[in-house]
């Protein structure tokens, strides 16, 4: 059961960590696409990193509050509703969104 356990998160943290590579290769492809003006491209993938600053220390704390585990899964399902939200603005044309 551990060895389990150890094998899913390690795959989890493996899948997570593909979201800021992803994120750094096509945000400003896809920012050219649809940002206004091209100096705004790479704005997304600069609130991403600004967003992972500031996310930092709430996530440990609440790490610490639920466990790792918890807090973990907590993440993973923002992440998640991000990567949505990103594809209805893509679907859209949107790039406030």
């Amino acid at each position: 059961m551990r060895n389990r356990n150890v094998i899913l998160l390690t795959l989890s943290q493996a899948l997570s960590a593909c979201g800021p590579s992803t994120v750094a290769l096509l945000g400003g492809i896809i920012g050219v696409s649809l940002a206004p003006s091209p100096g705004l491209s790479t704005l997304p993938s600069s609130l991403m990193v600004v967003g992972l600053a500031i996310s930092t220390i709430p996530a440990a704390m609440l790490m610490r509050r639920t466990g790792r585990r918890r807090g973990f899964t907590i993440g993973s399902l923002i992440a998640i509703l991000g990567a949505l939200l990103a594809i209805i603005a893509l679907i859209q044309g949107s790039f406030p969104l």
